[in-house]
């Protein structure tokens, strides 16, 4: 097994922290010995081994001691080869080979220029096999990589690994792990470490790996056989596919016509629906999680258009999305349900089938996951991808609604983030209550968060998620999770499309970090941006031009109204480190028609009078012409309440209040430490020197008064970003301090 030199497996550091904690070794041999008994007949086993040369417990074809690994190599290949040449059929649609691929590259198709060779390799015909789809890099071989291939094989030394030091197994469960990412419709991977004496079979499943001893084949060829023959198998669910996806081959392609079936267990009916393309448009590379796919297809049996086939690997126990999507059936904004196949129970359905018993106290426990598959129609892109400023707000104020519907048919959703809320397939012809759908039901709960107040549990995107569940995570007393941190991350999706957009010639490096750090993996960084968000005051003067003056006004109100809810929650659950007052936040909620009622009415407030796109207020940046405004003036900026550092956060000293300050309001003192920018600036140096010499002249004669970088400095009439590194001392009067 190789990699290419000059790089290290990009994927490597992935895999480490994505199996933390995932591996588990099967202890005895007793479900290696197990594996494909049913598959591999008695008959078969012994009319390979007639084949073989063995001679007192012994393959004579393999070296005791190989003089080098080319030698072993190919004795293995011999005898492999030989295995499969008793037990295979071939034909045209379908055959295995066993290649020697130690100096041949395979392409990972997502990293650039990166490739693998594994020592040896199964090539594959057959239904769910084609000839790799190379980017032609240079050096790359075209007629086998991971598409067409049913295993690989990493070749050692006995002196190379063994089962006393339990990081020798791990290291190899890694280095492997950069094999199994490849063929979409993969339940599962296994693999072979083969040394002169022994082999080592690794699986890699979507509650993580799982790695048997070392297993000596010469005193125990009939597991051997099995493992190889049963990883071979011409039955494409023996090794791990999933056979309900069908294709056509092409010139060694997969091609269309394609279909995908979904089998009713109660009506014992099979639905096929024709697929778009031979591959999904979106499938996760993860070895664990959920392993999300997704395709375009058609029923050619209905009128029902474009639609979705979504598979993803939900917990056990977890109320799978199709049961949330049956309840929505009907909702206006929400994803709808057509159909629906759930694994539970079934052959090959979850990751228990695949797994040997868990005996009590050995190794780390695994979450049993099910593969559920659902069928909905196809929306449009994310409002990320949104044309007008009209055709944004819509979509919002759409799911927001679409969101509270939701909610009083007792589904809470968990996960509002942008991809998320999509627009509709055609914008221009969507009604009133579906310019923005609301999908992705896999995180949804049913709601009960005022009879369970308090739960450990938190789901969403991490960009978007609330400040309050971001900074209750593995807290006793951490509130359920309710409809007004969905509300929040609404604001969030918002703010974050906002602000993306700048001015020519703004700095924008500060809202880039804030962004950024919204979607931090640490739960403290990204708890800390959204609070250092809330409690600013924002002005119009902060935002990109290219937003009229009724969506700042809207973002700017939006705004005060989850501070405000932010603040009055922080009040109720303190700490979290102790008991609060329940009843406090359940009256809180018994407020909910309103909290949607003001936050839908900013909405309608701007809509109402805003033209549609190409006209006035709701620019169309993608059109023949931009529609420009002009200037707002830059009103007086009033210092706001900033008072929240990475120290703060971690001690949980932090204000409970997010009021925003008055006019009058004195400037809170600004810890020196905290790395937030939390201002857009409309000048640089250049037009500070064209516009206020005098305070340019001030800046440079003293530069070391300032870290400039990490320094807003504002004044009454000027926002001001400077570059300089040295750190800050002191400031002029006249100017206050935000950093």
């Amino acid at each position: 097994m190789s990699t290419n030199a000059d790089r290290v497996a990009p994927h490597l550091q992935e895999i480490k922290e994505e199996l933390a904690n995932c591996i588990q070794e099967t202890y005895t041999d007793a479900w290696a010995r197990s594996l494909y008994r049913k598959a591999v007949s008695k008959n078969l086993v012994q009319r390979v081994k007639a084949k073989l040369c063995l001679d007192n417990d012994r393959l004579v074809d393999i070296p005791r001691v190989p003089s080098s690994k080319a030698e072993l190599r190919g004795a293995l290949v011999y005898v492999l080869a030989t295995i499969i040449k008793v037990s295979g059929v071939r034909g045209k649609n379908r055959s295995r080979e066993v290649v020697d691929t130690h100096d041949t590259n395979f392409e990972h198709w997502e990293v650039k220029d990166y490739y693998s060779s594994p020592d040896i390799s199964i090539r594959a015909v057959g239904n769910s096999f084609e000839i790799p789809r190379s980017t032609g890099s240079q050096g790359v071989e075209c007629s086998t990589g991971f598409s067409n291939v049913t295993t690989v094989f990493a070749v050692k030394f006995d002196s190379e690994t063994n089962d006393w030091d339990a990081r020798v197994a791990e290291a190899e469960v890694y280095e492997m792990g950069v094999y199994a990412r490849h063929q979409p419709n993969r339940k599962i991977v296994r693999l072979l470490i083969l040394t002169e004496t022994h082999v080592r079979l690794i699986q890699y499943d979507r509650a993580g790996a799982i790695y048997t001893p070392l297993l000596n084949y010469h005193e125990d060829p009939d597991t051997f056989i099995r493992f190889v023959v049963g990883l071979s198998s011409h039955r494409e669910e023996d090794i791990g596919l999933d056979a309900s996806f069908r294709w056509t081959t092409i010139n060694g392609r997969k091609s269309l016509p394609a279909w995908v079936d979904l089998y009713n267990p109660k009506t014992k009916k099979t639905n096929s629906y024709q697929l778009l393309s031979p591959m999904p448009f979106f499938a996760r590379s993860d070895l664990c999680d959920r392993g999300t796919k997704m395709w375009r297809v058609v029923n050619p049996e209905s009128d029902n258009g474009t639609l979705l086939v979504k598979d993803a690997w939900v917990k056990d126990g977890r109320t799978p999305e199709s049961a949330h999507l049956s309840k929505a059936v009907g909702i206006k904004g929400v994803q709808q349900l057509i159909d629906f196949e759930d694994y539970t129970g079934r052959k090959n359905g979850d990751v228990q089938s695949f797994r040997p018993y868990r005996e009590p106290g050995r190794g780390p426990a695994f979450f049993n996951k099910i593969l559920q598959r659902i069928v909905t129609p196809l929306y449009g892109p994310s409002i990320s991808l949104y044309k007008t400023e009209k055709v944004l707000l819509d979509a919002i104020c759409d799911a927001i609604s679409a969101h509270e519907r939701l909610l009083d048919r007792g589904i809470l959703h968990s996960d509002i983030s942008a991809g998320n809320i999509l627009l509709p397939a055609i914008e221009s012809n969507a009604p009133e209550g579906l310019r923005g759908m609301l999908i992705d039901l896999d995180y949804a709960i049913r709601v009960q968060f005022d009879i369970f107040p308090m739960s450990n549990r938190i789901a969403g995107t991490r960009k978007t998620q609330s400040y309050i569940q971001l900074r209750g995570r593995r807290k006793e007393f951490k509130p359920a999770q309710d409809y007004l941190d969905d509300l929040e991350s609404f604001f969030y999706v918002l703010a974050h499309i906002i602000f993306q957009k700048h001015d020519s010639g703004m700095r924008k490096n500060g809202l880039k970090k804030w962004i950024r750090d919204c979607g931090s993996p640490d739960d403290r960084i990204s708890a800390l941006a959204k609070k250092a968000f809330l409690s600013i005051e924002l002005v119009p003067a902060q935002f990109p031009s290219f937003w009229s003056a009724e969506c700042v006004d809207l973002v700017i109100s939006f705004h005060k109204f989850i501070a405000g809810i932010v603040r009055s929650k922080e009040t109720i659950v303190g700490k979290m480190d102790k008991p609060w007052d329940v009843k406090a936040l359940r009256n809180l909620h018994e407020e909910k028609d309103e909290h949607y009622r003001c936050v839908l009415g900013l909405f309608e407030k701007v809509l109402s009078p805003l033209p549609t796109a190409n006209a006035g207020l709701g620019r169309c940046f993608f059109g023949p012409t931009e529609v420009k405004e002009a200037p707002r003036p830059n009103p007086t900026l009033q210092p706001s309440r900033c008072f929240f550092s990475p120290s703060e956060v971690e001690a949980d000293n932090v204000e409970g209040g997010c009021e925003l300050a008055s006019s009058n309001a004195q400037a809170p003192q600004i810890p020196q430490n905290n790395p937030y920018i939390l201002f857009l600036t409309h000048c640089d140096l250049l037009e500070v020197r064209r516009d206020r010499p005098a305070l340019f002249a001030e800046l440079m004669a003293n530069p070391s008064r300032f870290d400039l970088p990490r320094v807003v400095l504002r004044s009454s009439k000027d926002s001001l970003t400077r570059s300089s590194s040295r750190p800050i001392q002191s400031v002029p009067g006249d100017l206050q301090v935000f950093s």
